[in-house]
């Protein structure tokens, strides 16, 4: 974690500054701390280009924790999730092992929403 992420948290310019970094950097960007200080239409914008076919969280499963944070409802909802479910065969697991509390099983796949 960088010295200027540390400042997003409690500084208003230092935050504008790290957003700005962060959409401009390659990758996924810094997930947690985009998440933290409310910039989730960035973190999800970051989602959205790594998701697709050679993207980061295309070929890292590892990465698709950080679908799974607060604050990624509407990536969750997003035809990129969608996407990352079949190419994962994420189906097969929850079929098995149960499906998250987010998700409900469809016949056309997963349709994921924050719990009401």
């Amino acid at each position: 974690m960088s010295e200027l992420s540390l400042d997003a948290v409690y500084d208003p310019v230092a935050r504008a500054k790290y957003i700005e970094t962060e959409r401009g950097a390659p990758g996924i960007g810094d997930q947690i701390v985009l998440r933290h200080i409310g910039a989730n239409e960035v973190a999800d914008e970051l989602l959205y280009r790594e998701a697709g076919d050679g993207g980061l969280l295309y070929r890292q499963p590892v990465m698709l924790v950080f679908i799974w944070m607060d604050g990624a409802e509407n990536f969750r909802r997003s035809p990129e999730f969608k996407g990352l479910v079949d190419k994962w065969n994420m189906h097969d697991y929850w079929r098995e092992y149960g499906y998250p509390p987010a998700c409900l099983d469809e016949a056309e796949g997963a349709l994921c929403a924050p719990l009401q």
